[in-house]
């Protein structure tokens, strides 16, 4: 069989496919095309090399983005498409892209099983709320693309020796915040991220002190949020998990109810943008045993007063996923919504669009925006929250970054061989 090729120009794909790799694919298969295969497209007379994120169920049209990429590509028709990626060739050497997955996978699982392991050794509390373990668990197999993370939630007193189990490991603890006054301004973060270079592959670790859905870069929104309610779900998280075994190994996960409820509050959290983040949620709501969990889950959603959040993420998972609507439209009766939050979600949130991703200024500012307009308090008390520090240093640093950007800019266009900073 005789591969055609095109040479990788962009950054698009990466790290999955990086610039001057030659790309092979044979012009004759075109059929079959599933979520997250990679698609040679032709959009206005240039080719793309994009993976697959979501498929019309009336199979008119793909929509395809690049890995790397903040938007989507928009519909992609079957006459745009003009194969599929069987290969790579990088450094001399040919590298079927499943291969490069199952690496991958392999090598994240293993360092899974190393931190679990030692954790229970050093009688660390722990829980894992998303990731790898999960997609080998629910479908089965290794995933077609690569997994950038792994969130582990530790009881709140276990969380700097499991801290140290990370840095004795050889993972290097990230930097996030958006600078030194606004780390003092935080004091105790809820949720550091670790990182370790292994065979040239990332790999990286979230350590959670509560199982966090509200802004990391804030330390204190009881203004927006009772904080003993984050406390009474982070218990549940950690005392109603469940043990799963993949490969021989026991791995503990989020019991069925809470999983359905955190993944339904991540998708809030990254503003209900990043539709492979409803596919697990899809794959689970879709699941037979999960009709039994409905009543909890809702029992559940009102004591913690979570449904402003959360009802979004049910509404575009049913516009999206329409196989999830006998579930979802079960699930939502039971969910009581005032009025001019159903008004917001149909003017605001259900336009998103769930495929595009956000700078992270962009990201923080929406964020902050959907946290204060959902919030479950009174306005008297959730309007406090502009006197926070911390709330008044964010502002302050995305103006300044703001400001940076356009004159930054402004140089560059009029000076343009000058060296701007």
């Amino acid at each position: 069989m005789t591969l055609s090729s095109i040479r990788s120009l962009g950054m698009s794909m990466y790290p999955l496919i990086k610039t001057k790799d030659t790309i092979f694919y044979d012009p004759r298969e075109k059929i079959n095309i599933k979520i997250n295969d990679i698609l040679i497209t032709r959009k206005q007379a240039t080719l793309f090399a994009h993976r697959v994120i979501y498929k019309d169920r009336h199979k008119k049209y793909l929509i395809t983005k690049g890995d790397n990429n903040l938007k989507s590509d928009g519909k992609i028709r079957a006459d745009q498409v003009v194969a599929k990626v069987k290969s790579i060739k990088r450094n001399g050497e040919i590298v079927q892209i499943q291969d490069l997955y199952l690496v991958q996978s392999t090598l994240y699982f293993q360092q899974i099983v190393i931190l679990a392991e030692k954790f229970k050794k050093e009688k660390i509390e722990f829980v894992i709320l998303k990731g790898l373990p999960l997609h080998l668990h629910f479908e089965k197999t290794h995933p077609q693309r690569i997994y950038m993370d792994c969130d582990f939630l530790v009881k709140k007193e276990d969380f700097l020796k499991a801290e140290e189990v990370l840095l004795s490991t050889g993972y290097k603890k990230s930097d996030t915040a958006l600078s030194q006054t606004q780390k003092k301004l935080q004091g105790k973060t809820v949720e550091n991220a670790y990182y370790k270079i292994i065979n040239g592959m990332f790999v990286v670790f979230d350590l959670h002190r509560e199982a966090v859905f509200m802004m990391t870069q804030l330390s204190r929104s009881e203004n927006l949020y009772p904080q003993s309610l984050i406390d009474v779900f982070t218990d549940m998280c950690l005392n109603e998990k469940r043990t799963i075994i993949i490969q021989e190994y026991s791995i503990p996960i989020l019991s069925t109810e809470n999983l359905i409820i955190y993944l339904a509050l991540h998708f809030f959290h990254h503003n209900y943008r990043g539709v492979f983040r409803l596919e697990l949620l899809r794959k689970i709501v879709r699941s037979k045993k999960s009709e039994r969990y409905v009543h909890s889950i809702q029992e559940k959603i009102k004591t913690l007063r979570m449904q402003n959040y959360i009802y979004a993420t049910f509404l575009l998972l049913k516009k999206y996923f329409p196989e999830t609507a006998p579930f979802l439209s079960s699930l939502i009766k039971g969910i009581p919504i005032e009025k001019q939050y159903k008004i917001y979600f149909n003017k605001k949130i259900l336009h998103t669009v769930v495929f595009d991703d956000q700078t992270r200024i962009k990201a923080g500012i929406e964020r902050f925006m959907y946290l204060y307009h959902l919030s479950p308090n009174h306005w008297s008390k959730k309007v406090q929250i502009f006197a926070d520090p911390q709330v008044i240093y964010a502002a302050y640093w995305v103006i300044f970054q703001n400001i940076r950007v356009i004159l930054i800019s402004l140089v560059r266009r009029f000076f343009p061989f000058s060296r701007a900073v």
